[in-house]
């Protein structure tokens, strides 16, 4: 009876055992797991972020573009407007 209660102990342990390694290796592609969801988070947004960014850069270039133009274009108009001017004052 003595031999049977200690090869249950034996059994019982190494089943025990057997939970804990099984327990420890899901325990580590668990982690993997979630660390190559945090990488691929970190990617999508960066990702993310850049084309937000280059879409304000564009966004500003077109708007300096916009100032730029409109002031060569008030130049050319002011100048058109002033030299009529200057003819209908000479007349």
């Amino acid at each position: 009876m003595d031999e049977l209660l200690k090869k249950a102990a034996i059994v019982r342990g190494s089943v025990l055992q057997l939970d804990c390694i099984q327990a420890e290796t899901f325990l580590k592609w668990r982690r993997a797991v979630i660390k190559s969801v945090r990488r691929i988070q970190a990617v999508v947004r960066g990702n993310f972020g850049r084309s937000i960014a280059k879409k304000l850069k564009l966004k500003r270039r077109a708007y300096l573009k916009y100032l730029k133009d409109t002031r060569l274009r008030s130049i050319d108009l002011s100048r058109v407007v002033v030299s009529d001017y200057l003819r209908q004052g000479m007349r």
